[in-house]
């Protein structure tokens, strides 16, 4: 990518066991992109967004020169009432494969907020 370039946010939703014996599940999401002037403050605008909740982390791809730049959140009540809400805002292949999960995650999200 060139500088100055935005290209195409990458992400996931998803989580980890943090280890083999434990039945908890840590949730993980995350939007990333190579880091470039106008990805950066791409960024920074989405962090600002919502509420400078998520954490920023700065790596070197491995196969090349350039760095990577990701914005993520183990947070499950900021995941579950923020994060996935906006989210949902976007249109496309990836929500509509998205809606059989939000459609199991915000049941959860009430109950562990003593809801339904």
């Amino acid at each position: 990518m060139q500088r100055g370039q935005r290209g195409d946010a990458e992400g996931h939703i998803g989580g980890y066991f943090p280890s083999v014996p434990t039945i908890t599940f840590r949730p993980l999401v995350y939007i990333s992109q190579n880091a470039s002037d106008s990805s950066i403050e791409f960024l920074v605008i989405l962090w600002t967004i919502l509420d400078k909740n998520l954490k920023f982390d700065i790596s070197q791809n491995e196969s090349s020169k350039y760095f990577h730049i990701r914005l993520l959140s183990r947070d499950w009540d900021f995941i579950i009432s923020r994060l996935i809400p906006y989210l949902s805002l976007v249109y496309g292949d990836k929500y509509k494969g998205r809606r059989p999960l939000l459609s199991h995650l915000f049941p959860l999200g009430n109950k562990r907020r003593g809801g339904f």
